[in-house]
């Protein structure tokens, strides 16, 4: 890679990682209001924020579609496809959030039971974000193909800020789990909107064609798959936890714990976010990419930082948001950031090779997620007898061990792509 390209993708990567790091950062400010409620709502107020990234799992396989065909979008036919597939997946996501949500409401009470939950307030907001966590990714695709970074980081800094005020100001008030979902809400919207606005200046001069089913799905099943996996390795944890050790005060402490170790994810997935629209670009043109080693370099050096830092200062990694009653849990800080560690890294070789349309993984990823989510049943109803933090312990070692799989799994697959291509250069 020459200089020019180097240049231009570490100045898109800074900018949107500054974006992403701010909201992060503001959303991680939000816990410092949160958890002024008590231990037990707290804990399910973070659980609620895991249940949105959940069910947002097939809606993350759109985005990276989305961005996939945008940036192949070459043509005038291509682009009128472009805005034929954006209004029919909005269109059938809709219809799939009515009928979960009326399934979540006519079992209302177990839901309930099992998040914990004292009253339905806090789970009928929920569900209405639900909607707007699934269709944001879908116009964010269309930006992050485009390579319109600074509307993308925008949208992406107004869901973390909006958030933090909104809290701020609901809690500050009084009001416990609802309020804050509340401000939730308005975080999303606020994010939804503008991501919108920059989606509708892209395609209103490109009329819908008639949307091609066929091939669309050939390609957004195995990266809904692809992408999903990872989503349900990094926040699977925290429901299991909830649902299976009862003493509320501690799943609120483990929940501390667990922001420390997912934020390390966040705090580099701008750098592969910009990344996935130049290989997909580059492998609908022909041309040469070299940015792979460039965004795992970047990744590594990133991530192993943080890991490091929470590994030397664990109760300085918390005491930013949390008061000293959250200290107890330090010593689960370093094994949830190196947990984290080779899930980062893998997310680079995997957003990789679906971005170059190297499906041939995504069968062995899902094979690893339905592996963690077996043992983590079986692990966190097993330590849920425990003493608090040696079953939490043994929780999040259980995410580290299937993340190391992951990342093999994925790394095993570069490099055959690899030298797939090196043969065929020869």
């Amino acid at each position: 890679m020459n200089r020019e390209p180097l240049v231009t993708f570490l100045r898109q990567s800074g900018g949107l990682t500054g974006a992403i790091f701010l909201a992060g950062l503001a959303s991680y400010a939000v816990h410092i209001f949160a958890k002024e409620m008590p231990k037990a709502d707290y804990g399910v107020f973070t659980t609620l924020l895991q249940v949105l990234n959940l069910v947002g799992i097939p809606v993350l396989g759109l985005q990276a579609a989305l961005a996939q065909q945008t940036s192949a979008a070459q043509t005038e036919a291509d682009r009128r496809q472009l805005a034929a597939t954006l209004r029919a997946v909005l269109r059938w996501t809709f219809v799939g959030w009515a009928a979960v949500t009326g399934v979540a409401l006519l079992f209302q009470n177990q839901l309930l039971a099992a998040l914990k939950i004292t009253s339905p307030g806090p789970l009928w907001i929920t569900l209405s974000c639900v909607l707007m966590a699934l269709w944001l990714p879908i116009f964010s695709g269309v930006l992050q193909g485009r390579q319109n970074f600074l509307r993308l980081g925008g949208s992406i800094l107004s869901l973390g800020v909006v958030r933090l005020t909104s809290i701020a100001v609901i809690v500050g008030f009084g009001a416990q789990v609802a309020g804050a979902m509340v401000g939730v809400w308005l975080g999303y919207f606020a994010a939804l909107l503008i991501a919108w606005w920059g989606t509708r200046v892209a395609t209103d001069n490109n009329p819908p064609d008639r949307f091609l089913w066929q091939p669309w799905l050939k390609h957004w099943v195995p990266i809904k798959f692809g992408a999903g996996t990872a989503i349900f390795l990094m926040c699977a944890d925290m429901v299991f936890v909830q649902y299976y050790f009862d003493d509320r005060e501690q799943t609120g402490l483990y929940a501390a714990a667990g922001m420390i170790g997912r934020a390390l994810v966040f705090l580099v997935s701008p750098i592969v976010m910009v990344m996935f629209p130049k290989v997909a670009r580059a492998a609908a043109t022909g041309e040469k990419s070299g940015v792979l080693f460039q965004t795992l370099g970047l990744t590594a050096l990133i991530a192993g930082s943080a890991a490091g830092f929470c590994t030397l200062f664990p109760e300085l990694s918390l005491s930013p948001v949390y008061d000293k009653s959250f200290l107890p849990i330090a010593p689960l800080v370093p094994w949830f950031a190196w947990a984290m560690m080779p899930l980062a890294l893998a997310g680079v070789l995997n957003s990789h090779l679906l971005a170059r349309k190297r499906y041939a993984v995504v069968p062995w990823l899902v094979l690893v997620a339905a592996g963690y989510g077996v043992a983590l049943n079986e692990v966190a109803k097993r330590s849920g007898t425990m003493e608090p933090l040696a079953g939490f312990t043994r929780v999040v070692q259980t995410l580290g061990v299937f993340n190391l799989l992951f990342f093999a799994v994925a790394l095993f697959f570069s490099w055959r792509d690899r030298e797939q291509a090196a043969s065929k250069e020869i």
